[in-house]
């Protein structure tokens, strides 16, 4: 006589399945809860992403800067960006009680460069924002 088998169970394979995975896998799989492309496809699509980029001229990542900064006025405070930024290299108080903040990048001696001033309310709440940069491009 052959093997019993418990009531509800169906005769088969051992819990590892004809191809060695468990039937917990197996249920996984069916659930959609495994990837169908493998993790290396996904590192190459944002290694692409993110390379589309570094190929954006100077003034399209200063204007990518100018719609961040459009969006932080009225919202963020010296504090942030201290802590984003660190010290600013110049401090200017306004008569209003405001102040004026600038930071400053030169390089390959001053042939390139930024500043960006940032205005506050005297509650230090960001209220307008200047940059400049160069060299610019033709």
């Amino acid at each position: 006589m052959g093997k019993r088998v418990a009531r509800g169970a169906t005769p088969g394979p051992s819990p590892q399945g004809l191809c060695g995975k468990s039937e917990r896998t197996d249920l996984a799989n069916r659930a959609g809860m495994h990837h169908a492309h493998p993790p290396s496809s996904f590192a190459i699509l944002a290694m692409a992403l993110l390379l589309v980029g570094c190929f954006s001229s100077l003034e399209q990542r200063w204007e990518r800067f100018d719609e961040e900064m459009r969006q932080d006025i009225g919202v963020k405070t010296k504090d942030y960006f201290i802590s984003e930024w660190e010290n600013p290299t110049k401090r200017t108080t306004m008569a209003d009680g405001g102040s004026t903040w600038t930071w400053q990048f030169r390089g390959y001696g001053g042939a390139q460069g930024w500043d960006k001033s940032l205005t506050f309310r005297p509650d230090g709440v960001l209220k307008e924002f200047h940059r400049d940069y160069w060299p610019k491009e033709n």
